[in-house]
């Protein structure tokens, strides 16, 4: 039986890079062509990640039904050890690198010489030592293959806000104290919710930038965005003139440190 070996890495910002190592699982076991392909996930979960994450990630590895090695930095530098997992490692017919890799390189002196090496990651970046030996290198950036996109059915505002208080009560009700929401109906009728994240500020602000510019954006209602990754900051020198002719009247900025927000003056004839 064909065995593929597939490494993650799950960063300390979220749950994204294993969902996109589990959602291709999934499509991979669900085609005919891979019946007789026996998986290997090994995942690596960041040392600075949530415990809650932690669990939730586990609960999905085992409702996979397959065998997996999951854990944090010390655990891997334990299975590394063990002979059955250089076994498994050396019985290995192909290895992919999916998402985000920090642990590959402690496994790959096990794997069988030559075999087929597949680095997908995220964010359109290219993982250069597999390309320098001779693998294949792709990505699940638009700019490339764009390797993983699928249809997703839409989920009414009643639907989405029903899983975020299900999830997530105390977020659901800071964004009610927020936006002075007395009820999601409220809500919903005053504002534009988006959430979203960001890799790098310059995609933040380009995006404020846009919502401020775009006149299909709704004139009469709030946006209100909950944002998180590493490029949250506003770029006082760039991005604010530019808002000064745009719809966006101010900025209030949250923080979980600071229920009182920072008030960023925009454009005083803007509606939003």
């Amino acid at each position: 039986m064909p065995k593929y070996i597939m490494f993650n890495t799950v960063n300390s910002d979220g749950v994204g890079d294993f969902s996109h190592l589990a959602d291709i699982i999934k499509k991979l076991r669900a085609d005919p062509k891979f019946n007789d392909v026996e998986f290997l996930p090994i995942v690596h979960f960041h040392d600075g990640g949530s415990d809650a994450n932690y669990v939730r990630i586990a609960q999905q590895l085992e409702d996979m039904n397959i065998p997996f090695l999951y854990g944090k930095k010390k655990d891997h530098e334990q299975y590394i050890l063990d002979p059955a997992v250089q076994k498994q490692l050396n019985d290995a017919d192909q290895a992919l690198i999916i998402s985000y890799d920090s642990i590959s390189a402690k496994y790959m002196p096990y794997l069988k010489p030559g075999i087929p090496i597949k680095s997908i990651m995220e964010h359109d970046s290219c993982n250069v030592t597999v390309v320098m030996n001779g693998g294949f290198d792709d990505s699940l950036g638009l700019e490339r293959s764009g390797v993983k996109i699928d249809n997703i059915p839409q989920i009414k505002p009643d639907d989405a806000w029903d899983i975020m208080m299900k999830h997530d009560p105390a977020f659901a009700s800071q964004l009610l104290a927020n936006t002075t929401s007395p009820d999601f109906a409220t809500l919903h009728a005053q504002n534009i919710f988006v959430p979203a994240y960001f890799n790098k500020y310059e995609d933040f602000n380009s995006f404020v930038h846009f919502i401020g510019a775009n006149p299909s954006v709704s004139q009469e209602k709030n946006i209100v965005m909950s944002v998180s990754g590493k490029g949250c900051e506003i770029d006082d020198e760039t991005l604010m003139p530019l808002l000064k002719t745009s719809s966006i009247k101010r900025i209030e900025l949250f923080t979980p440190d600071n229920e009182t927000p920072e008030i960023l003056d925009a454009n005083p004839a803007g509606t939003k």
